[in-house]
């Protein structure tokens, strides 16, 4: 995962989140997505709103609109 001097904004969570959606490891994908909104809390409301296709499959579980800022 990096330290703050390789990965200072934590987009490795994001990449995470990415793999665990896709492996189907939802609670898994929203812890690593809860660490990267934390560091890019600018981000957070974009993605609620236009997941894409690497988050598609998170969009039917209730957490998905609870984590809207």
């Amino acid at each position: 995962r990096g330290n703050p001097e390789i990965d200072a904004n934590k987009d490795l969570f994001f990449e995470e989140a990415v793999a665990q959606t896709a492996l189907g490891d939802v609670d898994a994908a929203f812890k690593a997505l809860k660490t990267y909104w934390a560091a890019n809390p600018n981000r957070q409301q974009g993605m609620v709103e236009n997941p894409g296709w690497e988050f598609q499959a998170l969009t039917t579980d209730p957490r998905w609109q609870r984590v809207v800022p």
